[in-house]
């Protein structure tokens, strides 16, 4: 029988952090690539955003994840970045997501892509540079493949 959103919420009401954390990865993988997870998801991104995308993450559901990244919740992104940079979205998918960005998600989609993610830090950072200049570029050059840097 699926859970809902509002189950799920009683049943880790009175949880302290760590042992409702850990109850939510345990939800997410049991429902990992089930209707049931989706529709759960589905439910929990209105009131409990930070919730939907943590199960997302941990049960790889990619819906979920991408609309955080494209939502409104500049928080609520950041948070998401390292999962959609995970999930390998092309260099132009990288560089929609940078080119209207606030600072602090760029720096985050920065900081993911020197997670060794050559391929897409070298697809964005001539673009990188035209817009927002040598130190954003800089900054993301550390991600670039040797061969872009000239070493």
């Amino acid at each position: 029988m699926p859970i809902s959103a509002a189950e799920l919420r009683a049943e880790v009401d009175n949880l302290d952090r760590v042992r409702r954390t850990a109850l939510l990865a345990v939800r997410a993988r049991d429902l990992a690539g089930t209707a049931e997870l989706a529709g759960l998801l589905d439910d929990l991104r209105t009131d409990e955003p930070g919730w939907a995308l943590f199960m997302a993450t941990v049960a790889g559901h990619r819906p979920v994840i991408d609309a955080a990244v494209a939502g409104d919740d500049v928080l609520l992104a950041i948070r998401a970045v390292p999962a959609w940079i995970a999930g390998h979205p092309s260099g132009d998918e990288v560089w929609g997501l940078l080119a209207d960005a606030p600072a602090d998600l760029r720096s985050r989609v920065y900081v993911a892509l020197r997670g060794g993610y050559t391929d897409l830090a070298g697809a964005v950072i001539e673009r990188v540079h035209a817009r927002f200049g040598d130190r954003e570029a800089a900054t993301l050059l550390m991600a670039c493949a040797s061969e872009l840097v000239g070493g």
